[in-house]
């Protein structure tokens, strides 16, 4: 997945992220009250963040944007489509 952002001088930069996506359940309500699960949200998990104009893996001190805001970018776009597991 490339994440894209803007640096400090107003430039546009690309991150390309590897990771795990799961998407969730939207839970069961019907039935007998036993057979009933409550709906669970989809998860990221972040495998590695890698430069796409090197190829270097950019560790987590040297992360330029928030992950919060790529994990939330993931989800927005599997929402829209879904694939597979590992990315």
């Amino acid at each position: 997945y490339t994440y894209v952002y803007e640096d400090n001088n107003g430039h546009e930069k690309e991150i390309e992220v590897h990771y795990e996506y799961t998407k969730g359940s939207p839970g069961n309500s019907y039935g007998s009250p036993d057979n009933w699960t409550p709906p669970e949200g989809p998860e990221v998990n972040i495998l590695y963040f890698m430069n796409p104009l090197t190829g270097n893996e950019i560790l987590d001190d040297e992360l330029p944007v928030n992950e919060e805001a790529v994990i939330a970018s993931i989800i927005t776009y599997h929402s829209e489509e879904d694939y597979g597991d590992e990315y």
